[in-house]
């Protein structure tokens, strides 16, 4: 982002801004901050937005080539249309003839960094990448959002606010809205406040879930798993989302044995920074061995029960129960 603004401030920009990454907020922040500059708020004639698979290539690359009408930059922002990873020979010579009055901002989740298009630009444009941020910097984030409104947070309650948010900006922007309404004249918002306000996401509890196994608790285990029940999760759905987390273990447990750093681990585990830690300490657990075992016995449970041969609570409590016998996870 301090690049980006700095390229503003000089009014020095590159031809195209390739914009990725999964922290979704900083990247639509950078594309603002970047149209702002650009044209004006109702300017629809020098703006054009492509959004999604299937564009059209020549009509932006025609639109690419248009003089902006009576203003001095035209902005083509193409949103998730995935060109970034795959587009024709024509469209790649396009970006070589562009006049210097067109600026082309490109947003994805990812990228192919081998893609034709990925080193163009890198060359020729600018590339930046919005991960997850650390919790310090959310932290940071937090702080100074509530102090313009006047209020505060202690660290307790920002630890259960980002973890209650899995550190998802714009989810942190949502609910610090809701939090500081709350709140009121009250110039502190409290651990309470946060917790009565803010719903904690299905993945914390199947977390907490496979801990329990992890640790050999099945009584505390089961309990999660009524809980979710309770909040009417399908047990399909528990049984996808327990898979996910034992893969998420064993690609964790991998990369820390290869030495990969958290913050390597997480851009590559698609989770924030500050849930590596937890996800290794669980991890040490359990030998590769016995993560893949579960794994598969969590594909065979879903044959079973798509069969009609078991009942899908029973099955994922037998499962539970299963995972939880300290004897099978050596």
């Amino acid at each position: 982002m301090k690049t980006i603004l700095e390229h503003i401030a000089k009014k020095e920009y590159k031809p195209v801004y390739l914009l990725y990454g999964e922290e979704t907020y900083l990247k639509r922040q950078a594309c603002r901050r970047l149209q702002s500059a650009l044209v004006a708020p109702d300017d629809t004639m020098n703006f054009g937005m492509f959004q999604g698979k299937g564009q059209d290539e020549k009509e932006i690359m025609e639109l690419s080539q248009t003089l902006p009408f009576f203003q001095e930059y035209r902005m083509i922002l193409l949103d998730e249309t995935e060109l970034a990873g795959k587009c024709s020979d024509e469209f790649m010579e396009n970006l070589d003839r562009m006049p210097s009055s067109t600026v082309m901002v490109m947003v994805e989740q990812a990228v192919d960094k081998r893609s034709r298009l990925y080193k163009w630009v890198q060359k020729n444009g600018y590339v930046a990448e919005f991960a997850y941020q650390e919790e310090p910097a959310l932290r940071q984030w937090i702080t100074e959002r509530l102090q313009k409104e006047g209020k505060q947070m202690q660290g307790a309650a920002i630890h259960i606010l980002i973890d209650r948010t899995e550190g998802k900006m714009t989810a942190l922007e949502n609910e610090l809205l809701k939090l500081t309404a709350y709140a009121g004249d009250r110039a502190e918002i409290t651990a309470e406040d946060v917790k009565k306000l803010v719903p904690e996401p299905v993945s914390n509890q199947i977390f907490r879930m496979i801990t329990a196994i992890s640790d050999g608790k099945p009584e505390q285990a089961l309990s999660y798993y009524y809980d979710l029940l309770a909040l009417k999760e399908a047990p399909m759905r528990i049984l996808f989302l327990m898979a996910r987390e034992l893969n998420l273990l064993f690609r964790v447990k991998n990369l820390a044995q290869q030495g990969v750093g958290d913050g390597g681990i997480a851009s590559t585990v698609k989770v924030p920074p500050f849930a590596v830690r937890k996800y290794k300490s669980t991890a040490k657990q359990y030998s590769y061995a016995v993560l893949k075992a579960q794994l598969e016995q969590c594909a065979e449970t879903e044959k079973q029960v798509k069969n009609g041969d078991m009942n899908d609570r029973i099955a994922i409590e037998m499962l539970i129960l299963r995972f939880s016998d300290p004897s099978r996870r050596k």
